[in-house]
């Protein structure tokens, strides 16, 4: 049986009445599921609209019928799984989705025309994709469980992309204490402009005859000739008169606009997070740019490949300048850094440092390690500010604690790495086990800073810094052991905020939190910390301790309707005129009223007036999408992604 079958989902109803009831009675079946008189009603129940009570576990499951080429052949069971529900183990608990929906999953082939033909991963795949499709794009985590005595399942589930992440036991079909393996599946939901998506889109437009030129990242690498880090959207530059042709083309495909500047620059987009950001130019009969975005001309000769695609593209110098002028990204200094090594261009201003780091990594100094102390602690501060998105951390950190280690949870011995003559990383293992790190390079640092935490005598379990570094000294530490257990990981999403750019405006039921608010405060942190899935790693009395500390510095706030506190936020870290926002929650029963941005609008005012603030860094989960739509309303700016880590 070929794998690349028709495959597709409906609802079991009556209809499939017979067929279910015959694959209960195949041998293959009855081994491992549960056919019970109970289950077989409750399959009933939901086929008939479930307009009764069920007797089997009250009625939690959905039941799916799949056709391959428009035959049944497999039955699928879900149920959403809840951080609420008290009844669940530990390894469950600790895997649900953090930012959107689980469902757990029971499947099986019962057309005996289909069993053992290679069908059982397709369908799990096609299955997870048809929920996400056609049920809730937020549903990005999936749950599956065999018997220990399965072992064809678990070999077939991984093959379908499901990890196993533990083992755990629970009576099972009469049977005691059975071993089964949780396997998860988690998908990403936001999509990104791939090799493939940009190729695609070139050749349709060469197919209708509209000229484009390549610009942003994905021009970098056409200049380079090879994908050189990962791009959430496409930048083009594009005469006024090919707008309207590619706009009907992309309508076809499910994109409309997403964000308009002006009648020049605006960006469509899809349902899937595909993104094209037009930037719009004049062309008179003589080749001239007179009206809409004024590129050079000299600026629209570069060319270079795409996969197997020629594309034109704006030249390398010209695309190094328009890195400048604007809040820089980690994505902006990786782009001028290959532009101006690939193509022997001189480093504007603002990258000068980057030119020293790769002639340091081309000239194999050797690395050493020195602690802080007066005389290098103005050098530190200089190299974090220099990259100041990614070590406000550590900025905050040394503000409040110094940088020797105290009885403080968060203090810790800061350290930085040498070569030659310039700094290329600073790090802090803090008293609570996290590791928070800036580093301009990458391999020749992981073995000092992991010979240097294990000195201090602090067993390592978390990882905080800049996504890229981390995730992949992350995967040492796993492989070292000595990480030997995730208990929470995240790819965040990393956003700025100008704070010069913020209006003051009054937001009469939004204040900042006083001591006496703790008993009101204390449950929305935890269920915020639970929901989240963050470590608690406080106990009551350090719990109150920090409460009353951000009371003083007026670095938190809160919501209040009609006297009860039900949105919150705060700094999470603060150094000179930079601040992190964090901690924002409101409790389920009062979402969706705009209260979240009540009090970040407040906040925004606050720390603008009273602290003085220029900046404020805001972070969260890639797949946290009504998150991100919060923020981007309040105009913020996206400049990375940042990993928060956690193990043991």
């Amino acid at each position: 049986m070929s794998n690349k079958a028709s495959i597709h989902f409906k609802k079991a109803s009556p209809e499939h009445k017979e067929n279910i009831f015959q694959w209960l009675e195949e041998p293959h079946v009855k081994e491992f599921w549960d056919n019970s008189q109970n289950h077989r009603k409750d399959i009933l129940i939901f086929m008939n609209g479930r307009k009764e009570p069920s007797p089997y576990f009250d009625g939690i499951f959905d039941y799916w019928i799949g056709l391959v080429n428009d035959e049944p052949y497999c039955l699928v069971m879900t149920s959403e799984i809840f951080s609420t529900q008290t009844d669940l183990v530990d390894v469950w608990r600790e895997n649900l989705s953090k930012n959107g929906r689980t469902f757990s999953i029971d499947f099986m082939i019962g057309n005996r025309n289909y069993y053992g033909k290679g069908l059982a991963s397709p369908t799990l795949e096609a299955f997870t994709k048809f929920i996400q499709e056609n049920v809730d794009s937020f549903i990005d985590t999936f749950f599956i469980d065999p018997e220990e005595s399965n072992t064809r399942a678990k070999h077939v589930y991984a093959k379908a992309g499901f990890q196993c992440v533990s083992d755990f036991h629970r009576d099972c079909n009469g049977d005691k204490d059975v071993r089964h393996f949780l396997m998860v599946k988690k998908i990403d939901t936001r999509k990104l402009m791939t090799m493939n998506d940009v190729t695609k889109f070139c050749n349709e437009l060469n197919e209708i005859g509209v000229k484009i030129w390549i610009d942003g990242g994905w021009g970098v690498d056409a200049l380079i000739g090879r994908q050189t880090r990962p791009h959430g959207d496409l930048d083009i530059a594009i005469e006024s008169k090919n707008v309207e042709n590619v706009l009907k083309l992309l309508e076809t495909q499910g994109y409309k606009e997403i964000r308009r500047d002006n009648e020049w620059n605006f960006v469509f987009g899809d349902d899937l997070g595909h993104e094209i950001d037009f930037h719009i130019f004049v062309f008179d009969d003589h080749g001239n740019i007179i009206d809409g975005l004024r590129y050079p001309e000299e600026s629209l000769i570069g060319t270079g490949k795409i996969g197997d695609c020629t594309v034109s593209c704006i030249s390398p110098d010209h695309l190094v300048k328009f890195h400048t002028g604007y809040p820089l990204r980690e994505s902006d200094y990786h782009d001028v850094s290959v532009l101006c090594e690939k193509f022997g261009l001189a480093y504007p201003d603002e990258y000068a440092h980057l030119k020293n780091i790769n002639d340091l990594i081309k000239s194999q100094h050797p690395l050493e390690v020195e602690k802080i102390s007066s005389s290098n602690q103005d050098e530190m501060i200089a190299f974090l500010k220099r990259h100041e998105n990614y070590s406000l951390f550590l900025l905050g950190n040394f503000e409040n604690y110094g940088a020797r280690l105290s009885e403080v949870p968060y203090s810790g011995n800061f350290k930085l790495i040498r070569s030659s003559n310039e700094i290329v990383a600073v790090f802090c293992l803090a008293k609570n086990g996290s590791l928070l790190i800036q580093s301009i390079i990458r391999e020749p640092v992981f073995d000092l800073v992991l010979t240097s935490c294990i000195e201090e005598g602090i067993s390592l379990t978390g990882l905080v810094g800049d996504w890229e570094f981390c995730r992949i000294f992350w995967q040492i530490l796993k492989d070292k052991k000595v990480i030997q257990k995730e208990t929470f990981t995240s790819k965040e999403i990393l956003y700025q905020v100008d704070l010069s750019k913020i209006s003051s405006l009054p937001q009469p039921n939004v204040r900042l939190l006083t001591d006496d608010d703790y008993s009101q405060w204390r449950p929305l942190r935890l269920d915020y910390l639970l929901e989240e899935g963050f470590p608690n790693d406080l106990n009551d009395e350090q719990l109150l301790e920090i409460f009353i500390d951000k009371c003083r510095k007026k670095i938190i706030w809160g919501f209040f309707f009609k006297g009860q506190l039900v949105s919150i936020a705060d700094l999470n870290a603060k150094a000179s005129d930079l601040g992190q926002l964090g901690g924002v929650y409101t409790h389920p029963d009062f979402r969706k009223k705009g209260y979240s941005k009540s009090v970040i609008l407040k906040l925004l005012s606050d720390i603008k007036d009273i602290h003085g603030m220029r900046k404020l860094i805001i972070f969260t989960g890639e797949n946290n999408l009504p998150a991100q739509k919060l923020y981007e309303s309040i105009g913020v700016y996206q400049v990375g992604h940042f990993a928060l880590l956690f193990g043991k």
